[in-house]
């Protein structure tokens, strides 16, 4: 704990007569006179240390500038061995949180660099909700420019400008052309990576059903604002006729 408080290189020549504290249980366990030990930061950034280095001896000892320079620069190195592993520990998990979410089959996903319509990887979900085989992908025969009706172009422009200035794209609704020449109704979100190039990936949701549904609803809507409408013409009619023959 002095160590963390102090957030210098703490150097005991004398364990048992040293003032500033007293030694901890283990460390007077094991007989030890003399030590250092140094609080290991990391990052500035970071808001806490990554623990505390220390070196005991059961000799009395004093410890030298040379020997505390050279521990300060053992505990530097291990910092960043230990940042370093973080980072791409992080980054491991990272990878493998997306490889998963490209391999669902619960949603397409289609990554490129740039946007001429090429389209550098896709998932089977994806394959399969344009009914596109992978031989036919490895093969140039899908392009998303070439499979996106005219009336929906507009629309992905403003996309990409929105994704080149903000990272991302808001959720949009679009079309795309199956292979057999139906279409997909889709919702999509995308995001850009963070380098120089214009790389980005996009998500890709079949709402077919859901506008299935939609439409269906439409048109029960319609019949029965038709049937109250006839409805009412008929009471209209029998009113009027009560009237005259009262």
């Amino acid at each position: 704990g002095y160590t963390l408080l102090t957030d210098q290189v703490v150097v005991v020549d004398d364990l048992a007569s040293d003032p500033r504290f007293n030694g901890p249980p283990l460390l007077r366990e094991h007989g030890v006179v003399s030590g250092m030990s140094i609080v290991l930061k990391g990052n500035p950034a970071r808001p806490y240390p990554y623990g505390v280095l220390g070196v005991h001896t059961r000799n009395p000892r004093r410890f030298g500038p040379d020997e505390i320079a050279y521990f300060k620069t053992m505990a530097s190195l291990l910092a960043i061995a230990i940042e370093r592993h973080g980072a791409q520990r992080r980054e491991s998990e990272q990878a493998d949180r997306f490889q998963r979410l490209f391999d669902s089959p619960v949603f397409g996903v289609l990554m490129g660099v740039g946007y001429d319509g090429r389209i550098d990887r896709v998932n089977d979900a994806m394959l399969s909700m344009l009914g596109y085989s992978r031989a036919e992908y490895d093969a140039g025969l899908l392009n998303w420019r070439d499979i996106t009706p005219p009336e929906f172009r507009e629309a992905d422009e403003r996309c990409i400008e929105r994704l080149e200035r903000t990272g991302h794209a808001l959720p949009w609704e679009k079309q795309y052309l199956r292979k057999d020449g139906s279409r997909l109704d889709a919702l999509l979100t995308a995001k850009r990576g963070e380098g120089p190039e214009p790389e980005w990936v996009t998500f890709v949701l079949d709402v077919g059903e859901r506008k299935r549904i939609e439409r269906e609803l439409q048109t029960l809507n319609a019949e029965l604002e038709t049937r109250v409408a006839e409805r009412t013409a008929r009471l209209e009619e029998v009113n009027a006729e009560l009237e005259a023959f009262c």
